[in-house]
């Protein structure tokens, strides 16, 4: 079953670490992507990608939280449609939710790197 990126809601944020505010977030809303530093669109390649991702993450039973804190970890809270997990840097994750967050990363990587 596909997984309409139209009417998918998601957001990845990241909170703590050295300096108190994290690395930056993402959220994606339908087409519209809003990161830390501005916004953008999804392109059909990056959808396609970000789809089989959550697919593959979906199959999993998620837990709310992985791993403990460590000192100034980075702290990463995911959020798909009805699902939430998160994770400090360092803590280990499924492979899914790994490539899931890493497919987002590369996603808002892009969007900043072509509105600055």
């Amino acid at each position: 079953m596909a997984i309409l990126i139209a009417a998918l809601i998601l957001s990845l944020k990241t909170d703590g670490g050295f300096t108190g505010r994290g690395v930056g977030h993402l959220s994606i809303e339908g087409q519209k992507v809003m990161t830390d530093r501005c916004a953008g669109t999804i392109t059909h390649r990056e959808s396609d990608r970000l789809t089989a991702a959550i697919a593959a993450a979906k199959k999993l039973t998620w837990r709310e939280s992985y791993g403990k804190v460590h000192p100034d970890a980075v702290l990463w809270t995911l959020e798909v449609e009805d699902r939430k997990a998160s994770w400090y840097d360092d803590n280990e994750l499924p492979k899914e939710l790994e490539d899931l967050r890493d497919e987002v990363w590369k996603l808002r990587e892009r969007v900043i790197s072509e509105c600055e």
